[in-house]
This record gives C-alpha cells, structure tokens and sequence, in this order.
C-alpha cells in the first residue's frame, strides 16, 4: 500500500509535483502483492488500491492494465457507474481534488463489490461483512510540510459493534493488527512501568494489560514502531500516555441527543509538562539523530444510524528534518490512518495488513 501511495502522490506526472524522488516498491509487485495476499483484509486493502489509483489516474488510468489484470478493477464499468450516479458533479470531483474522487470510488466499491471481482490467480478469500462494509464518512485529510504532519480518518462499518471496534483499536492491541509494530515477541505496544533519570527513560517493563475496549485512566504505553521498507524507512521507540473512556457524543439532531463512545487518546510526555521525555529512540533512513518531538492523537467509535463510526486524528512531528526521509516516514503514517478499516475489522488479531 505504500507503493501504491507514492505512485498515486508523488509521481511527476500526476498531482503532487515537487515532491523529491523516493525510492518505492514498483507498482506491479506490489499490486501482485495484494492479489496474492490471503489475509481475511486483503479484499478492503485492493478496494483501497483500486480507489486511489483510480482517483489520481482519471480519466486516462496511465496504470489501466495493471489495476484491471492484477487488482480486479472493472474500469469501464466502474467509470459508467460514477457518471451515471454522479452525473455533472463528477466533472467538479475531478477538477478539484482526486480525494474526493477517492471517496466516492470507496463508497461505490462497497456498494458494489461485483465491480472488483478477485483477479486471476487470486487465492480464495472470504472477506468479512465488517471489511466488505465499511465506507469512508468524510474525505481523508493528510497536510504535512516535510517535517511535521497531521492527519483526518473518518469511516462507518456496518455489522459491527462499537465495543467489538473498542476492542480492536485499544493501543495495547496496535500490535496485534498492525505490521507499524511488528508482533510480539518482544511486545511492540504494552501498558508499561518506567524507570527514568531525571528527564530521560532509562528502562522499561510491561505489566499485566487491563481488558481492551475498557476504561483506563493514563498510563504509560510503550511503542515500538517499525516502517522498515522504502520509502518509509523509519523506526522509533516511544512511551506513550494513553487512557481510554466512554464519554458523551453528541448526534446532529434527533433523539436521544448523545450516545456513548469509545475513545482512546495518547500523547507524546515533553518533560517540562510531565515527568519523563517519551521518545526514546528514533531513526529515519541512516540519520539515528531523529527523535518524535509530537506523536498524538485520538481515536472515537460509535454507533449512529444503524453503523459504527470509527474517527481518528494524528498528529506527528520530528526534531529535525530529513527531507526525502521524512517525505517517506510522513508516507507511512498517512497509510496508518488509511488502514483504520483494517484495524477496525482486526476482531480476532490475524487481519493484520
């Protein structure tokens, strides 16, 4: 999916010009690499593909056989469908930005999953009602500068509950159903205890985890994040705040005015505002100068409208610049936030991308 990513942002001839050169997986393996994924999320993962590729390439799909032949993509009838659904507006769509192309293709794939049947060669895949039915509810946001980066995901799933999703995207669970940290052994997230000189964590242990999808007041969280293929060649090791709660969410309208959510924060402890320096270690490409200076964010779920939504917000930044790197590292936390369909649908751990 990064692959996919930096062919759709960064290439010179399509939306995002300046953008320095990276180094990247060729498209055509890696779209072989989601046809042969056997993985329970592999179908949402060549949704994804098929819709930012599509987006980024319309109307002239530089890429035409490769997502037809290799990801499954019905282009024809996929490009028919959009005009007659969305007629004169698609015309905006496509002057304005290809992310809003990009949702309106997500939405059309999930409403008609026959426009993307598994391609030839594919092995048999049953995907689940959670990751067949998941639709974005806003566009997705990345604004980045090359040093700094925030990020918007919103998506409803139909089928599932908020407390299943609560479960899921608890962050000692990150580990589990994402390969951002690679599964234990060692743990990768884990509630810790810290040992710490002064500013600096010297040691850590994890401790016994409270039951995920519950509440839990702060607590140190240990992260071991690992983007270890181009372009997002970065790693970094981190004790996170985090605390989970059910809180009000107010609904627009109707009744009963609010619901309960799930939502699950962490933040990055600066030492002058709490007891310890959270980042550890860091590396992006050779430079292992690189520490987080910001790594925050929140995650909601509830249930409105007969589907769960499920909202993140992150915010990252580092203590310098290494450009093209960093371009890439940025890369890789935009991917994060696009996968939370994945995370979200992870019910029993194995549906990691």
């Amino acid at each position: 999916m990064l692959s996919v990513h930096a062919n759709a942002y960064f290439s010179p001839q399509r939306h995002r010009r300046g953008i320095p050169a990276l180094k990247v997986l060729p498209l055509a393996r890696a779209a072989d690499t989601l046809r042969c994924d056997p993985s329970p999320g592999s179908w949402s993962r060549r949704r994804r593909a098929i819709a930012k590729l599509m987006a980024y390439e319309w109307p002239h799909f530089e890429d035409r056989t490769l997502i037809e032949r290799r990801l499954g993509a019905r282009v024809d009838a996929i490009r028919a469908r959009m005009k007659d659904l969305y007629g004169s507006a698609l015309d905006k769509y496509i002057r304005t930005s290809p992310v809003r192309l990009e949702t309106a293709l997500l939405q059309l794939l999930a409403d008609e999953p026959s426009l993307m049947p598994a391609p030839e060669g594919a092995p048999p895949v049953d995907p689940s009602e959670c990751a067949k039915s998941w639709k974005p509810v806003q566009d997705p946001t990345v604004d980045d500068n090359s040093t700094s980066v925030t990020i918007h995901t919103h998506i409803s799933i139909a089928g599932v509950s908020r407390d299943d999703v609560a479960k899921n995207v608890d962050p000692q669970r990150w580990d589990e159903c994402s390969k951002f940290w690679p599964t234990p052994p060692p743990e990768s997230t884990c509630l810790a205890k810290v040992k710490k000189s002064k500013c600096q964590v010297t040691d850590w242990n994890c401790t016994t985890p409270v039951t995920a999808g519950s509440s839990y007041t702060v607590s140190p969280l240990y992260e071991h994040f690992v983007c270890d293929v181009d372009p997002c060649d970065c790693e970094f090791e981190n004790i996170l705040n985090v605390s989970a709660s059910f809180q009000p969410h107010p609904l627009p309208g109707g009744t009963p005015p609010s619901v309960q959510e799930y939502i699950t924060t962490y933040a990055l402890p600066v030492c002058a505002f709490a007891k310890f320096d959270g980042a550890i270690s860091g590396r992006i490409g050779t430079n292992y100068s690189v520490r987080a200076s910001i790594d925050d964010g929140w995650v909601e779920v509830w249930e409105e409208g007969g589907r769960t939504h499920v909202e993140a917000n992150k915010f990252v930044a580092f203590t310098n610049n290494t450009e093209t790197s960093t371009a890439g590292a940025i890369l890789g936390f935009a991917e994060l936030n696009e996968e939370l369909a994945e995370l979200a649908c992870c019910l029993d751990g194995n549906t990691a991308p």
